[in-house]
């Protein structure tokens, strides 16, 4: 559970936890994507000054080569792209208006950066566990915040039909691509409800809230409108991997976790109260270079594969090359059963989603590969009968990039996998 961002054909990443009861970080690397052999290189840890921070949370936005860090303090922790090192500023709020957190307080909020700006909005701290809806706006020249809309604490929330709900990890992206028609987009997040129970918060439950609502703020008119959710939209959820693709003038949204909606998992007989997702959609605006839309539109992305079921995932593009990828994120081993991780289990795999419009890096996508041999989120294919389940790999020199379900299978198919993939047997 880390927190990523790509600049320069490099994808960044620093801080986060692996687990809800740690350990919890605080070192800084990057990975140069055209040149992933390499592997990771270390950069200047965050700067941790109470010793054991529990740094996750929070997120990073880049602009003029700064990649600032929000702990909800007035000093500002940045990270300089181009120097390299770890700098600070001071902030203030307007005038006539009290800073409203508690230093390093304010977590799971949702950021952006648009037309030389930082917006801020929700996430819950130590008075407010169920989530707020305070909208923030950093002026990234001034130093100074406005409070825009909403409420920062339990005390002062009211219910308001024309503004977002109060929540936390909800997605958001700003879309910036026509003047004079900027927006912000908030999508879903989740009401803490059960959190506000624990702390005896007013507005709790035994049971989260998970938002299905689609919102955008007007950056010129400064006004909130809800948005339709045309098209084939996500389910309502919470924690999802969210990205805006400026090359391809779409956001891009992907798995997730729901409070509410119950699974059942039959082989184990096991029923749990929530569910995570492993599905991918993409937002298309009439202004997409890609979209033959005269409205904005959901569509749902169909793949042979994809990565497993996750929550708080990254999905990052590098805007030089247009290119999407997703790392990390996490999931309840009861829900995806792993032996080794008892309670959660931290991803630290990559993936590029690679998407059959103009622009979209599909040119060498192998259709017949990925029929054969792609992963189906925890699961393998077998390459010759195309089942899936936990199938074992082929053993060969391939490296295994091919699965088999059973010994006929491996039979019947080793001949065209020798052929495909050039396997040959290693064993003496």
């Amino acid at each position: 559970m880390r927190k990523q961002l790509t600049i320069l054909g490099r994808l960044y990443v620093v801080a986060g936890e692996k687990a809800h009861l740690g350990p919890w970080y605080n070192d800084f690397h990057y990975l140069d994507l055209n040149s992933l052999n390499a592997g990771w290189h270390e950069l200047p840890s965050y700067p941790n000054p109470q010793g054991m921070l529990r740094m996750t949370g929070w997120k990073m936005c880049v602009h003029d080569n700064k990649a600032y860090f929000f702990n909800s303090r007035p000093v500002l922790d940045y990270f300089d792209l181009v120097k390299a090192k770890w700098c600070q500023v001071k902030t203030r709020m307007a005038d006539g208006h009290a800073w409203p957190f508690l230093a390093f307080d304010l977590m799971d909020y949702s950021a952006c950066v648009a037309k030389g700006k930082m917006y801020v909005f929700g996430g819950t701290h130590g008075y407010c566990h169920l989530g707020t809806n305070l909208l923030l706006e950093l002026d990234l020249k001034t130093y100074v915040w406005s409070p825009l809309s909403g409420y920062g604490s339990q005390q002062t929330l009211k219910p308001d039909w024309k503004i977002p709900g109060p929540r936390r990890h909800g997605v958001i992206w700003a879309d910036t691509q026509v003047e004079g028609s900027e927006r912000i987009y908030l999508l879903f997040g989740e009401a803490d409800r059960q959190g506000a129970k624990m702390h005896h918060e007013p507005h709790a439950s035994s049971e989260s809230f998970g938002y299905g609502d689609f919102w955008s703020w007007d950056i010129n008119g400064r006004s909130w409108r809800r948005e339709r959710l045309r098209g084939n939209p996500p389910s309502a959820r919470s924690e999802m991997a969210y990205t805006f693709n400026e090359k391809l003038g779409m956001a891009v949204v992907f798995g997730g976790y729901s409070p509410s909606i119950s699974t059942l998992h039959v082989e184990q007989n096991k029923h749990f109260s929530f569910t995570y997702y492993a599905d991918t959609f993409v937002y298309y605006s009439p202004t997409s270079p890609s979209s033959t839309e005269s409205r904005p539109r959901w569509k749902y992305v169909l793949s042979r594969g994809f990565p497993t079921y996750r929550a708080q995932a990254q999905l990052i593009t590098d805007q030089d090359t247009g290119r999407t990828y997703l790392f990390g994120g996490y999931t309840n081993a009861q829900f995806v059963p792993d032996s080794r991780h008892e309670i959660s289990r931290s991803f630290n795999d990559l993936w590029q989603l690679k998407l059959d419009v103009p622009g979209g890096d599909f040119e060498d996508v192998d259709l017949e590969e990925e029929r054969r041999t792609a992963k189906a989120g925890p699961w393998q294919r077998c390459f010759n009968c195309g089942s899936a389940g936990p199938w074992k790999k082929c053993g060969g020199s391939c490296g295994g990039r091919a699965f088999f379900c059973e010994p006929q299978c491996l039979k019947e198919g080793w001949k065209e996998h020798k052929t495909m993939h050039r396997c040959t047997n290693t064993k003496k």
